[in-house]
Formats: C-alpha cells, sequence, structure tokens
C-alpha cells in the first residue's frame, strides 16, 4: 500500500493517473490511506504534494461506490485547499461532503465537516454563518459525548470570536477545550489549542502566559509532527517580542519564519504586516508602507479580507505621520468601513482612535477627543487595557489643546490606573510625558521633572532592545521632544544640580545612536552610553572650554564647560535669525566658488562681504559666551543642526577670526570627546597617502608629493595604485591616513555619499566594514565633511563612518575646496605634525599660512578637526 501511495505521489497529470488506475485495483483501505498521506503532507508542510494527491484522491474515490469514501475524499480536498489558502474553494468541497453524510444519516461525520467549514467562513469574514455552524457541530458533539471534537468545535469558535476581537469569549472558548483535550491526552489537537490559546492571552497582554502557552504549543507540534504549527508557534513568538519592544528580536524571528515556510503564503504575509507594525513604531514610515502593500497584495492573493483591512490600516498610520493626510484618511475610512462590515468594532475603535491623532495634529482637539472617548468605551467592552489606556492618553492631549487642564489630569490618571493593570513598553513613555506636560501646564515642575525622566527612561529601556544602527535612528525621531521639556524643566527650576541633568540630557539626546555604533568599535567606549557631567569635565585639557550648542523649540542656548566651571547661557540667539544670517554665508561662499575671477577682481570687497557675515554669526554664537572663555587655549565645539556646517574656526569679532585665539576642534557630542581623548595612540604607526587625481582636481598627485617631502616614510598610492583593495589592506597598520579624493555628497541618501577611489566609490557602508587604529583620517575632497543632521542630532555621512571605523580624529571639508591651496595646506599642517606640534596646533598654524597668502576664509578655513585635538 505504501509503494502505491508513493506511486501516487510522483504522478502529474490526469493521464498518467488514467494510466496507473489500469493497472491497479482500487480499494476502501487504499483511499483512505491516500487520505491519511494527504494529512500528513499538510502536517509536513508539503502543500503541493498534498494538493496533488488530494486531487487524485477525489478522483479515485468516485470510482467506488461507497458515499462514506466519496464523502471522506470530499473533505480531504477541501482541508487541503482551506490549509492552502483557498478557502472560497474549499467551502464547494464541504458543502458536497455535508450534503453527502446527511443523505447517508451520518450526523457525527456531517458536524465534522462543518468544524472545518467554520474555519473557511472565518477566514472569509462570513462570522454569521460560522458561528451557526460553530453551534450545530458543539450541539451534536455535546449530545453524542465527543470529548476530542467538542474540544476542536470549541477552537474553532474562539478563532471566530478571535476575530471578532471578542478576546474573553474566546479565552474562555479555549480553556475549556484545552482541558478536554488534556484529559483524553490528544497531544495533536493541544498543539493548536495551545497555539491559539497563546494569542488570545497575547492580545490580553498577559505576556508571561503568551510566551508559556506559544512554548509548549512549539513542543507539542514538533514532538507530534506537526512542523507547520511549530513554525507558526515561533512567528507568534516573533510577534510577542514586537508587541513588547523588542524590535530587533522580532525582526530576527521574521526573517526565521520565512525561511521556515517560503511557499505559505499566509504567513509570509503575515510576516510583511508585522515588519510594517515594527516600522512604524520605529518610525520608518515609508518602509513601512512598503512592506504593508507587500502584506496587502500577498493577502489579497489568497482572499484574506480581515488582514487586508489590517494593512490597510498600518498604511493610513503611516501616511498620517508623513502628513499625507488626504491618503491618510481615505486609508482610515477603507479600513474603518471593512472592519464595521465584518461585525470588528475593536478594529473599526482603533482606526477611529489614529483616526483622531492625525485630527490632533492638525489642531482638532474637540473631535480628538470625542473619537478617543469612544475608541476607549469599545476598548473596555472586551477588555483591552492597554489600547483603552492609550485612548486615554490621546484624549487627555486633546483636553491639554483645548486648555481643559482637569479633564487631562483625570484622563492621564485613567490611562495611568490602567497602565499599571496592563503594562506595555510603548504605552509608558507616553504616558509619563503626557503627565509631565499637565504637570508643567499646571506650573507643578518638579513633578514634571519626575515624569519626563520617567519617560525617557521608558523609551531607552525600549531603545535598548534595537540593535540596527539604521532602526536605532528612526526610533528617536519622535522621542526627541520629552528630552527637551526635560532641559526647559530643568532650565526653568535654575538650581544647578538641575542645569547640570540638563547638559546630561542633551548628552543623552545627542548623537546617541553614533555613541552606540562606537561603543562596538572602541574599546573606550565599551560601557558608555552618555557621560555625566563631571567626567566630561575632568577628561578636558586644564587651558580648554567645550562649547555645547543646543536648541529648544526657536531658543539657542549653548553649555560652556571646563575644569574650573560650568556655566548656562541661555537663549543667546533664535533659530530662525541664525538660519538666515547662516544662509547669507553659504550663499557668499557657494558664490565665490562658483566665480572666483569675479572675487579676484575685488578682492577687499570680497573679504569684507565674508567678514561682516561671519561677524553678525560671531555676534550670535560666541559673544553672549566670552566671558567664560576667559583664560582659554583651546575650544571644543559641540554643534547642534545647522550648527554642524558652521566654520566655528573663522567666525570674525570685528578684528580677529577666533581661530586666531583659540585652537578650535569640533566633537559630535561632549561624551565622543572625551571618549577618544582617553583612548590610547598607536606608537610607531606610519602614515598612508591616498590620492585619485580628476580633472576636477588635478594638482592631488601634487599634494601627495608635498605631504611626502615632509612625511618622507610615508606609504603612497596614486591614480590606479589607490584601490579600494589597496587601502583595506593598509589603512589596518596605518597612523595617519591621508586620503585626496573627489567626495560626492549625496542629501537625499547620506549613508551613500562616497569617496572616490581609482576601481570604487567608497560609501559608508563600505567604510563601516574597514578597521583602522589612526590617530587621524584627513579627507582633503570638497564637502567631505557634509552630513544630513536628523533627529537626535546624529550625523549621516562618511564621517560617521570613519570615526565607527576606528579613527579618533578626522579632518574634512565643509565646502569645496581649492586645489592648490589644499595642496600647500595639507604641507603645512603634515609639516608641524612632524616637527612636534599636535593636530589642533598643526592645522591652525597650516590655516596661517595659506591665510597670508590667500586672506580670504575661503581658501584657508574650509577644513575642521573632529574628535582628538592632541
Amino acid at each position: 500500500m505504501l509503494d502505491q501511495i508513493r506511486e501516487l505521489c510522483q504522478i502529474s497529470n490526469a493521464e498518467e493517473l488514467r494510466v496507473w488506475k489500469n493497472c491497479h485495483e482500487l480499494s476502501d483501505r487504499l483511499i483512505n490511506d491516500v487520505m491519511l498521506a494527504v494529512r500528513h503532507l499538510l502536517d509536513s508542510a508539503e502543500f503541493n504534494s498534498a494538493n496533488r494527491l488530494s486531487d487524485w484522491c477525489v478522483v479515485l474515490a468516485a470510482s467506488l461506490d461507497d458515499p462514506a469514501i466519496k464523502a471522506g475524499a470530499t473533505v480531504t480536498k477541501g482541508i487541503t485547499l482551506a490549509r492552502t489558502n483557498e478557502n472560497a474553494k474549499a467551502l464547494s468541497y464541504f458543502d458536497e461532503a455535508i450534503r453527502l453524510y446527511n443523505e447517508a444519516g451520518d450526523e457525527l461525520s456531517a458536524a465534522k465537516v462543518r468544524l472545518n467549514r467554520v474555519e473557511c467562513y472565518r477566514q472569509l469574514t462570513r462570522y454569521t454563518d460560522a458561528l451557526h455552524d460553530g453551534e450545530i457541530s458543539y450541539q451534536v458533539f455535546m449530545r453524542l459525548g465527543e470529548k476530542q471534537l467538542l474540544a476542536r468545535s470549541l477552537n474553532n469558535l474562539g478563532a471566530v470570536f478571535f476575530q471578532l476581537d471578542r478576546f474573553q469569549e474566546w479565552l474562555r472558548a479555549l480553556q475549556e477545550a484545552g482541558k478536554l483535550l488534556e484529559e483524553i491526552g490528544d497531544d495533536k489537537s493541544l498543539a493548536m489549542v495551545y497555539w491559539n490559546h497563546a494569542v488570545a492571552v497575547r492580545n490580553l497582554n498577559q505576556v508571561g502566559e503568551a510566551v508559556r502557552y506559544f512554548r509548549m504549543s512549539k513542543m507539542l507540534a514538533l514532538k507530534t509532527g506537526q512542523a507547520w504549527i511549530a513554525a507558526t508557534s515561533n512567528y507568534n513568538l516573533g510577534y510577542l517580542h514586537y508587541t513588547q519592544g523588542q524590535y530587533t528580536r522580532a525582526l530576527d524571528i521574521l526573517a526565521e519564519t520565512r525561511t521556515a515556510l517560503p511557499l505559505d503564503q499566509w504567513h509570509l504575509s503575515l510576516c510583511d504586516l508585522t515588519q510594517s507594525e515594527i516600522y512604524v513604531e520605529i518610525n520608518m514610515y515609508r518602509d513601512a508602507i512598503r512592506f504593508a502593500e507587500a502584506a496587502h497584495q500577498g493577502f489579497e492573493g489568497i482572499q484574506k479580507p480581515f488582514e487586508m483591512a489590517k494593512a490597510i490600516g498600518v498604511m493610513a498610520i503611516a501616511h498620517s505621520q508623513l502628513r499625507e493626510y488626504k491618503a491618510a484618511g481615505r486609508l482610515f475610512e477603507q479600513a474603518r468601513s471593512t472592519f464595521k462590515a465584518q461585525g470588528n468594532a475593536v478594529r473599526a475603535a482603533a482606526m477611529d482612535l489614529h483616526r483622531g491623532v492625525m485630527w490632533m495634529q492638525m489642531g482638532l482637539y474637540a473631535d480628538t477627543r470625542e473619537i478617543a472617548r469612544e475608541a476607549y468605551d469599545a476598548f473596555m467592552k472586551e477588555s483591552i487595557k492597554p489600547k483603552a489606556a492609550y485612548a486615554r492618553i490621546v484624549s487627555a492631549r486633546a483636553s491639554l489643546g483645548l486648555g481643559e487642564l482637569e479633564t487631562a489630569s483625570n484622563d492621564a490618571a485613567d490611562a495611568g490606573r490602567l497602565h499599571d493593570e496592563s503594562p506595555l513598553p510603548w504605552i509608558a513613555h507616553q504616558l509619563h510625558a503626557v503627565l509631565g506636560e499637565i504637570h508643567t501646564a499646571q506650573g507643578n515642575l518638579t513633578a514634571a521633572r519626575g515624569e519626563f525622566r520617567q519617560a525617557i527612561h521608558e523609551l531607552e529601556d525600549v531603545r535598548a532592545n534595537i540593535a540596527a544602527d539604521e532602526l536605532r535612528l528612526n526610533y528617536l525621531k519622535d522621542k526627541v521632544p520629552v528630552y527637551e521639556m526635560l532641559m526647559k524643566t530643568d532650565f526653568r527650576l535654575g538650581d544647578p544640580a538641575m542645569l547640570a541633568e540638563a547638559f546630561e540630557t542633551a548628552e543623552r539626546a545627542k548623537s546617541r545612536t553614533l555613541v552606540d555604533l562606537l561603543a562596538g568599535s572602541v574599546d573606550a567606549l565599551k560601557q558608555a552610553n552618555a557621560s555625566s557631567l563631571e567626567e566630561i569635565r575632568q577628561a578636558l585639557a586644564s587651558d580648554t572650554v567645550l562649547i555645547e550648542y543646543i536648541m529648544i523649540g526657536d531658543n539657542v542656548s549653548a553649555f560652556c564647560v571646563s575644569r574650573k566651571r560650568f556655566e548656562v547661557v541661555q537663549n543667546i540667539c533664535s533659530k530662525e535669525n541664525l538660519n538666515k544670517r547662516f544662509g547669507f554665508l553659504q550663499y557668499h561662499l557657494t558664490t565665490f566658488a562658483s566665480n572666483p575671477a569675479a572675487a579676484k577682481a575685488r578682492p577687499a570687497v570680497a573679504l569684507a562681504n565674508v567678514q561682516d557675515h561671519l561677524q553678525k554669526l560671531y555676534e550670535m554664537l560666541i559673544r553672549p559666551l566670552e566671558p567664560s572663555l576667559v583664560d582659554a587655549g583651546a575650544l571644543v565645539v559641540v554643534p547642534f543642526d545647522l550648527l554642524h556646517y558652521v566654520p566655528f574656526h573663522a567666525l570674525f569679532d570685528g578684528t580677529a577670526y577666533l581661530g586666531d585665539r583659540f585652537i578650535v576642534s569640533y566633537a559630535p557630542t561632549a561624551t565622543i570627546h572625551r571618549l577618544f581623548r582617553e583612548r590610547k595612540q598607536p606608537s610607531n604607526a606610519g602614515a598612508l597617502l591616498i590620492g585619485v587625481p580628476d580633472e576636477a582636481a588635478p594638482l592631488i598627485a601634487q599634494e601627495i608629493e608635498n605631504i611626502r617631502s615632509v612625511l618622507p616614510d610615508a606609504r603612497s598610492f596614486v591614480g590606479p595604485e589607490a584601490t579600494k583593495e589597496c587601502l583595506t589592506r593598509e589603512m589596518e597598520s596605518a597612523g595617519i591616513i591621508h586620503i585626496a579624493s573627489h567626495a560626492i555628497f549625496r542629501p537625499d541618501n547620506p549613508m551613500f555619499s562616497s569617496l572616490q577611489l581609482h576601481d570604487a566609490a567608497l560609501n559608508f557602508f563600505d567604510i563601516y566594514n574597514l578597521r583602522t587604529s589612526a590617530s587621524l583620517v584627513t579627507l582633503s575632497g570638497c564637502g567631505t565633511g557634509l552630513s544630513n543632521v536628523v533627529a537626535g542630532d546624529e550625523l549621516l555621512g562618511l564621517i560617521r563612518g570613519f570615526l565607527y571605523a576606528g579613527a579618533t580624529s578626522v579632518v574634512l571639508s565643509l565646502w569645496d575646496v581649492n586645489d592648490r591651496t589644499t595642496a600647500n595646506l595639507m604641507r603645512s599642517f603634515y609639516g608641524y605634525l612632524a616637527a612636534g606640534g599636535t593636530k589642533g596646533q598643526s592645522l591652525r598654524s597650516a590655516m596661517l599660512c595659506v591665510r597670508e597668502e590667500h586672506p580670504h576664509p575661503y581658501y584657508w578655513a574650509p577644513f575642521l578637526l573632529i574628535g582628538n585635538p592632541n
């Protein structure tokens, strides 16, 4: 019999089956064995083989006169179609099987088929039909004392309750089913009931119970040979990690599920849907839309209207966060109407609530509050407390917008009570943030400070579970305001300890993902996330003042830190005026670079113009800080936002440039400056010179020769020798790396900004994979220091890659440089270094040398030193 089934599995078309049938004797036993073989193939997730064999089973059974055999084969085909998500087709087979059993007076078998039809109806969102079939089956099994089938009936009914978000009824049905199956020792059926039980308690936010039931389900599925259930249990564990804010682990499990079930369109689409939900949580809205669209397409192909509506809902939320309100509104209504038509009040309410959040962005606070309260009632009816808490948070924010503080406070208190009963990470930081805003509006700054601190603690707990650089970057995009609110509160309190906390909060919010990146590549950073004020002060040289700028709203402020003093200078200028004045400087430098002949014709006028712009910036950014700079010999500038593009060393006080008075270096954060200062420098490591001349920069070869004249032991590679393989090989042992090459800055996608080598363009991701212990990397091409500055003051560009690769300081340019003056500046720079000067001293001296012949800052001021200046 086994040989015959193997032969049938190899048959690929009806003609081959006809030939096979003519050579073999058919029997009831053979057809029953084929049916069992189909079930085994389904359990092993071999769906193509199961589908083909079930077709042959129906054809062979039709040759026999036994109605029960025909009905059994028909059911087997229906089950196969249902397991491969062709539910509409499966229904016709189940209908026929029920007809055959009813004609034969076999009530029990007909009720069994109804169990399968319940699931088809559920998948097709025909919930009334599903509940009707489920009730008939339940009554038959109760009357006949069929415990195993009664358990299956409860399990299938529970799935319908799930689709309707009637979680309490679902859980009761599953608990009853589990008890029945445990009594009779049916581990195979129990695996699926445990699976459903886990999903039920997961939706009720009973995390420990959900994990326990998923693991029990997976164990029993593997024990009973149900690979499909084991794989789907793993997927659901991944979904659970997502709901708990463990996004990296969730994404890893989604990848495992895709590998385990490569042909299962249902779970592939579920993985896309879950990934889209994760991307919404971490603010990667375009990616969220892309994955939600893929999920929708997949679900549409297998006729899953419930999941299609969920995918539409994710798209709507993502579009609303991108402020694409027209598209979002249309999608919200589409998803809401679908859920409403399916009888799912909870999902419809969730769509309304997210639409309310969009309305709040548009200033429609009264409408938002009304819809949030309606959503709250819908969630509480089904005891979905986390969503109810979120509805109360939205309502509280709307009341704040309306100036109704008592109402806002009551709503927030409700949210807090619900969160205590059923906590979720993504709720926690929002709850504490809104409580802080309410306390601020009430004038209770001490209480507000405590709530903002707790909000930051909660969101950083979530962030700690995100491993990938890109995911961490995006997660903080909409979280920065809570850091600003804490700093603003500390400023208003004004106590010295509060001001110190404001500085440390600025550090926690600033370039955190870059600090985390470096923590993986630089030994000194292994245990660091941010530094205390005292740690920063102790790390500074005795003559150094660190200036860290921050922007809160439209106000620009600065922290001035040295070993002797710590001062906060608030509201030194407005961001709007600063942006306008910086725009004038940028325009002047761009015009000068594009038409140097015109500038040379009237050099005094060009110099006076640029000095005027630089002096205006000096008055905004440095003059208010001068009392803090007394006796300083060096400045470390930690810029913020657009200030990353300002050449502070060239700011002009009316008689001299800032770089004339101080050695000026730069750092992305004070923490990075401290940790690079503490890092041991390589000893006796040589210099590596890489040059790639082209038509735009023909003097690069001369630049390399100029440097070799002062660093005769340097290893140099120019033109065809300057390859990616060469750089990768040589930079590991170099103490100094100089790359003279054309650079391309990509503002649309700064991680793909690149340096051109002879055989390849080197972008961030390439640099990210390089390793060096060099104390200095110099990029002397045009615009090598340009980066995009995103939320959290993260720098995205070449500098990020080289710091991660291991360099403790990088010299790069802020604008397109002059080929000839750059060659002279670099020769002087390395000459001073070879003579024993520090990096900071040497770069300043080189600038002064160039300035003697070319006084316009365009020629001598494009380069800045980021990192350790010593």
